[in-house]
């Protein structure tokens, strides 16, 4: 069976994703009212778990109980955020091709996406690549933030804090924060939260790029100063590239591929047969030099900020 990996957590200026578990949901106030539309990104069988659960992963999923239906069964929701959802599989659940379907209980709009669930057939032959498009004038910067100032453990600072991320499985457990145009996620331990690389040789090694979830045209976009974490290179990294905005490639020949814990500073690398995935080409970046950040570990020990963080 193929693997299906979830695309990593997107950092966006401004916008953070907080996780509500279902016991606390009846406490919530009702859905916020709005006219977004779902999008899912991805989704992924995990029949290891007891029950065996769904995981989606996407945005626009709302602030109230999302309605998730595969083919014709509605699933019963687990846990969800904006943008993850974690949803419970029947026992009988038959291999396949569905239409998953997941309606904003605030807007009543559905977004739609085909999962493969248990064997499926051979993949078939990659189409032509279209044309990219033309890259559109940047934005004027916005307004300065009202966040208040991050230091690490020691009262060094690390920049303004822009809010709360995490996932799915450790809502809350990271903070986003930005210093000198680049916005970087660390953990409220000090950790960094390791992304989700595919690698050009095996073991985790060579050219490292940022899993986009979409191998084919069109190909996303990213901001170019988003910092994310690699355990394998044991190293910052930013996209490659002088533009504002990164867009992402169909890299060839991937061997192996490096996933994010379910705990902040985890991560796991795993070797494959040569396969075409996309993702956006990065290389490392020193926040030592760039932010002026007091950097721990190195070597064989991950490296971080002391924590645990002093926050606003």
């Amino acid at each position: 069976m193929p693997k299906t990996y979830r695309p990593f957590n997107c950092i966006l200026p401004g916008i953070v994703a907080l996780g509500l578990s279902v016991s606390a949901l009846a406490q919530q106030p009702p859905p916020v009212p709005t006219n977004k539309t779902p999008i899912i990104t991805s989704a992924t069988a995990d029949f290891t778990t007891n029950p065996q659960q769904l995981r989606i992963i996407g945005s626009n999923f709302g602030t109230g109980m999302p309605k998730v239906v595969l083919g014709s069964t509605q699933l019963q929701v687990n846990t969800f955020t904006d943008n993850a959802i974690v949803a419970i599989l029947p026992n009988n659940q038959p291999a396949g091709t569905f239409a998953l379907t997941v309606t904003n209980s605030a807007s009543s709009k559905s977004g739609t996406f085909d999962v493969a669930i248990g064997a499926v057939g051979a993949q078939g032959p990659t189409g032509p690549t279209g044309p990219a498009g033309p890259e559109g004038p940047q934005g004027p910067a916005g307004p300065a933030g009202s966040g208040g100032v991050v230091k690490d453990a020691n009262g060094n600072v690390l920049g303004t804090l822009i809010g709360l991320s995490g996932n799915a499985f450790n809502a809350g457990t990271s903070v986003i924060i930005y210093k000198s145009g680049y916005f970087v996620r660390v953990g409220i331990n000090g950790s960094f939260p390791v992304s989700q690389f595919w690698w050009s040789a095996t073991n985790c090694t060579g050219t490292a790029y940022l899993n986009s979830g979409i191998g084919s045209a069109p190909f996303p976009r990213t901001y170019s100063k988003t910092v994310v974490y690699s355990l394998s290179a044991n190293s910052l990294m930013v996209p490659s590239g002088a533009s504002p905005l990164a867009t992402a490639v169909s890299a060839t020949n991937i061997v192996s591929f490096e996933n994010s814990g379910l705990i902040d500073g985890e991560g796991s690398c795993s070797n494959q047969s040569p396969s075409t995935q996309g993702g956006w080409p990065m290389m490392t970046f020193n926040a030592a030099s760039t932010l002026g950040w007091v950097i721990v570990g190195g070597g064989a020990t991950p490296i971080g900020v002391a924590g645990p963080l002093q926050l606003p």
